[in-house]
């Protein structure tokens, strides 16, 4: 029905719980387990990985910039210092060095680096 109008019922549908749905013949079942594919492992992306460790940099830099604020320097003192500072960070900033830095955060990138190199 498209509409309940003219039909002499109120409208409301019911699952008919008597029908048996036909087997799907796309679904093929695996009596050994063993001849399944192996889970796909995905890559780690060391370019989120790099920018995670960037965004860190940037925190640091934006407390860094509070704390000059508070000390009451200018805004150019301030804008040279934070920027020789970034410069000098991302300069060290040395991706397999970070990455064997365990912070207690992994996330699946990082993980799946781990789970490479083994």
């Amino acid at each position: 029905l498209t509409t309940a109008r003219g039909s002499g019922t109120s409208g409301y549908v019911q699952r008919n719980l008597a029908h048996i749905r036909p087997m799907r013949e796309d679904f093929k079942r695996l009596k050994d387990f063993s001849q399944a594919e192996a889970p796909k492992v995905k890559k780690a992306n060391l370019e989120l990985l790099e920018h995670n460790e960037k965004r860190k940099i940037e925190v640091e830099l934006v407390k860094l910039s509070d704390e000059l604020e508070e000390q009451g320097k200018t805004e150019e003192e301030i804008e040279t210092i934070v920027s020789e500072e970034r410069q000098r960070r991302l300069k060290e900033l040395d991706i397999n060095r970070a990455l064997q830095l365990d912070d207690g955060q992994k996330d699946t990138h990082r993980q799946a680096l781990e789970k490479e190199k083994q």
